[in-house]
């Protein structure tokens, strides 16, 4: 996947920008992920804890947490680091 963020989404800390795109993606795909397991490959370590541990001390990123494509996959995702 490619694009642009907008105006406003650039102005967000790189860390709420990846966990935007995991976000996006997974809502994107979610009729072709449906029953599925996801194999999550992210080099971003603190994207990693917060897929790992369910929570931030950010309210734009729990909110991201919060939503409905995250919230469904939360047994289905597995987040592996790239080294």
């Amino acid at each position: 996947a490619c694009g642009m963020w907008s105006g406003r989404e650039r102005g967000h800390h790189i860390t709420y920008l990846e966990l935007l795109a995991v976000h996006h993606t997974i809502s994107t795909f979610s009729e072709r992920l449906q029953g599925r397991s996801i194999l999550l490959w992210e080099d971003n370590q603190a994207v990693q804890h917060i897929l790992t541990n369910r929570t931030t001390r950010s309210p734009a990123m729990m909110r991201l947490l919060r939503q409905p494509s995250l919230v469904r996959r939360r047994a289905n995702l597995i987040v592996q680091a790239i080294k």
